[in-house]
């Protein structure tokens, strides 16, 4: 994970339907979080911290998504289900501080209606072609939802092993199939540590400014596995 002071990255407006699921399991009951905390087998030490609070957090690895050079295209071809798309991006909330962007020269990678990016988003871009430009307000309805009341939940230190948590740091658990789930933590009580498994940008209206670099049809492999190859044939996830 690499650092970012300006706000987090891109990815983390990028769907992950397991990780959705996962999070709202452990947020159906208090009673449920210690077992699903010791399904999780703790806090690994070895996992990057996010930054000193959620708003300066760092910026966690893409999910769903790649940076890489522009392929070359065909030209005039529309985003629709199956189009491989590379876009470039700024993002703020609302108040025109640029939170995330992308790199010159490395747009966003994704697969039109592989449901990796968030779906305002998603159906906002249909049928634009390379060099169109767009402006797009992405309701939370339409993002990642409203904050949920219930994913803050009091967790037991001892779940955290011999190293405690520091409030307003990221951290990332093991699942059970060794699948990371991404938590905030929201304060440090004598007995329980208050986390929030919310999504970051949950609750959130989404900003952004899109320039579409490429629009090109996805190769068979790709439609296979769900996600675009970057210009050199790499798989990426």
């Amino acid at each position: 994970m690499t650092g970012n002071p300006r706000g987090r990255s891109f990815g983390n407006v990028l769907r992950d339907d397991h990780l959705m699921r996962m999070i709202r399991q452990l947020a159906q009951a208090r009673d449920e979080l210690d077992a699903a905390f010791a399904s999780f087998g703790g806090i690994d030490p070895r996992l990057a911290r996010e930054g000193d609070a959620i708003r300066a957090a760092g910026k966690p690895d893409r999910v769903g998504a790649i940076s890489a050079t522009s392929p070359t295209l065909e030209t005039n071809v529309k985003i629709a289900n199956g189009t491989v798309v590379a876009i470039d991006y700024k993002l703020h909330l609302g108040d025109g501080d640029v939170i995330d962007a992308s790199e010159p020269g490395s747009p966003l990678l994704y697969i039109q209606g592989a449901g990796t990016i968030v779906p305002g988003l998603e159906r906002a871009l249909e049928g634009l072609v390379k060099d169109d430009v767009r402006q797009v307000v992405v309701t939370p309805e339409d993002g990642y939802g409203a904050h949920d009341p219930d994913g803050i939940q009091e967790v037991a230190k001892e779940a955290f092993g011999g190293e405690l948590p520091e409030a307003g740091h990221q951290y990332t658990a093991r699942g059970p199939e060794g699948e990371e789930v991404p938590f905030i933590v929201k304060e440090i009580r004598p007995e329980v540590v208050v986390i929030d498994l919310n999504h970051p940008l949950a609750g959130q209206t989404l900003h952004f400014e899109i320039a579409v670099r490429e629009v090109r049809e996805a190769t068979a492999e790709e439609q296979e596995h769900g996600h675009a190859h970057g210009p050199d044939g790499h798989h990426h996830h």
